[in-house]
């Protein structure tokens, strides 16, 4: 497993994947139970590896998912596939 650090905790919303099988599904428990975590505080291992706007950045959208607990999908208005690969 891994992160893309430049996708996931950067500070601009980077929403890009190849797996949109999913969006609009419910988020699992264990998904939400994790942002709900994060919410409360990151972790101080992660927290220590971000910069602070990256950390909010990552409360935000933990928050966003517990309000609106399904799997994204992509928009209009945004290049949802990696350019210039699709």
């Amino acid at each position: 497993m891994g992160i893309d650090h430049g996708l996931c905790f950067h500070v601009d919303a980077k929403l890009r994947t190849v797996m949109w099988d999913f969006a609009g599904e419910e988020l699992p428990a264990e998904v939400l139970s994790g942002c709900e975590l994060v919410v409360d505080g990151i972790p101080e291992p992660v927290a220590a590896l971000l910069e602070r706007e990256e950390c909010d950045a990552l409360a935000r959208r933990a928050e966003a998912l517990l309000e609106e607990p399904r799997f994204p999908s992509p928009r209009d208005d945004y290049r949802s596939y990696p350019w210039p690969l699709v």
